[in-house]
């Protein structure tokens, strides 16, 4: 089975694990307490505000956190986008808000706390004997790779996802106020988003027609 080896914003390397090994099982494990930790830290970063500033339900809250911290659709502890629809008109501010300004820095931070924990089981793969699947050319990409520079790497990586994910989901609970933002990040050339803003805005434009002249 191919399996990335790549949580919340990670290394994209791919490793040929069996999914009944020690190593899968472990790596499993990692990565839903670093998704725990995150929904923690994303949680006491600051309030979540619905429109007018007001307080969002705690349901929702965590729905927009779930969402915002895993892989776009279903991926490794996603939901499906669809969950969101009942939930739009207060999970529309909270969406725009990711994806003008990013995760909160106190979430930056934990992620890069996470990180460091997959450096270091990163480290002990490739220094193990367990076999990993990868090519000579890859396995020399990633032993050469500093621990400094996977951080580096791993933040970009993480603030792209987040924002990534807040434009997906706006494609789908948007109203006619996240016409602009998508369109402005759409059209940020060499931007990580640009790519998600671009499909967001196709879908925005598919469920509410062209803007009004």
């Amino acid at each position: 089975m191919h399996i990335p080896i790549r949580t919340l914003g990670g290394d994209s390397a791919a490793l040929n694990l069996d999914p009944d090994s020690t190593a899968h099982r472990a790596r499993s494990a990692l990565a839903l307490l670093l998704l725990a930790i995150l929904l923690v830290a994303f949680a006491s970063a600051r309030p979540l505000q619905g429109q007018a500033g007001a307080q969002v339900s705690a349901e929702v809250g965590a729905l927009a956190q779930v969402w915002l911290l895993t892989t776009c659709g279903t991926g490794e502890g996603g939901i499906q986008i669809e969950t969101l629809d009942p939930f739009a008109s207060e999970l529309e501010p909270l969406f725009l808000q990711a994806l003008a300004e990013g995760p909160p820095g106190a979430l930056v931070e934990t992620s890069l706390r996470a990180a460091e924990a997959r450096w270091k089981a990163r480290e002990e793969l490739l220094r193990g004997e367990v076999e990993l699947g990868l090519s000579d050319a890859d396995l020399e990409a990633a032993s050469s790779e500093s621990r400094q520079e996977y951080l580096d790497r791993s933040r970009r990586s993480f603030r792209a996802s987040y924002r990534s994910q807040a434009a997906a989901a706006l494609g789908q609970v948007g109203s006619e106020r996240a016409r602009k933002p998508l369109q402005a990040v759409a059209s940020e050339e060499g931007s990580p988003v640009q790519a998600a803003a671009g499909l967001a805005l196709a879908r925005l434009q598919e469920r509410l027609g062209a803007p009004v002249r």
